[in-house]
């Protein structure tokens, strides 16, 4: 059974199946559970099929790209060694998850979220006297549908450009376009989040004539219940303002800054600096009740061409929206000063 793997044929028809990742099909092929207890039970079915062909990822002794393409069978690995190298550098820049309660996978290209009223002031759940009507918690979908958007990016460069480039070099490449992908994903959801998705649930926001300080933040954290404060996005602007409160400025808070670059602060919520947003504003949202995430298609990539080593001009893709859950798990504040 360990040497299953060995044994696997590899295709390009393996990319086809428009319902499972060219990962998900080997793993059927080859059951990573079936390796608990063996040498190779830190390896996933993709990974033990580089141990297969002896394709060295990482490090200084890595192989050059040229050694994906030593056999048929090993062909077929590139193009998910390229989707992977492109999700970890998406992975790697992990702010998108502080505003994104839920990742749905849908084969649509529209969606319909869920709506509960719940938190309306004559819905709460409530005691109840004898005899007294039990108040209605309704269930139902948004009005309106959300139409899934599509990115990507294209390849531009030739095989012979990156034939002799050892794959880890290639790997930060690939990352950096990752990260581009990220950037994107972010803005559009603090956008949604801001501006809502179509269904009148835009984020309210409330402009104050008083300069940003601890007693406004703690202020805006009341203001957000019944839920909680687990993210705090802020402007370049707000964040000067914010890292000369004194409250800020204690020297934990401050070790912490300097050596991880994230920042502690006493309201305990993750504060993520982002250009996205303009002047003093200060963005409030509890990310277990705020955004879904939907996707229908992670990352598509020409597989066929890239096989066949025609790089040149290979699109990579993405199909994907944004949908509110909660109008006011979110609340936003733009102080004049």
């Amino acid at each position: 059974m360990e040497n299953k793997y060995k044994t696997i044929k590899l295709d390009k028809g393996m990319y086809e199946d428009k319902t499972k990742s060219f990962s998900e099909i080997l793993e059927e092929l080859d059951p990573s559970e079936n390796y608990e207890s063996s040498s190779l039970s830190n390896l996933d079915a993709f990974q033990r099929q580089l141990k297969r062909f002896n394709i060295k990822v990482q490090g200084k002794n890595s192989d050059t790209v040229e050694k994906f393409f030593s056999t048929k069978d090993a062909q077929a690995l590139f193009p998910e060694y390229i989707s992977r190298s492109i999700s970890a550098g998406i992975e790697e820049e992990n702010d998108l998850k502080s505003l994104i309660a839920n990742t749905i996978k849908i084969d649509n290209l529209n969606y319909r979220n869920i709506c509960i009223n719940s938190m309306e002031k004559d819905q709460k759940v409530q005691p109840i006297g004898e005899g007294e009507q039990i108040p209605e918690i309704k269930l139902n979908l948004k009005e309106n549908s959300v139409k899934l958007k599509k990115i990507g990016s294209m390849l531009t460069c030739s095989y012979e450009t990156i034939q002799y480039q050892k794959i880890s070099a290639f790997n930060i490449a690939l990352k950096q376009i990752g990260k581009n992908f990220n950037t994107l994903l972010f803005k559009d959801a603090v956008s949604t989040i801001l501006e809502g998705d179509g269904n009148e649930n835009k984020c309210t926001k409330i402009t104050l004539k008083q300069k940003l300080s601890y007693p406004v933040l703690v202020d805006l954290w009341a203001k957000l219940k019944p839920y909680n404060l687990t993210t705090l996005v802020v402007s370049p602007m707000a964040m000067q303002k914010i890292l000369l409160i004194p409250e800020f400025l204690n020297p934990q808070t401050g070790l912490n800054f300097q050596g991880t670059g994230s920042l502690n602060n006493p309201l305990g919520a993750k504060i993520i600096y982002s250009n996205v947003l303009e002047g003093n504003t200060v963005l409030a949202l509890d990310k277990n009740y705020c955004l879904n995430h939907i996707i229908s298609q992670y990352l598509s990539i020409e597989s066929d061409k890239i096989i066949d080593k025609q790089l040149n001009k290979s699109v990579i893709t993405m199909r994907y929206a944004f949908t509110k859950l909660f109008k006011d798990a979110c609340l936003a504040i733009v102080c004049e000063n």
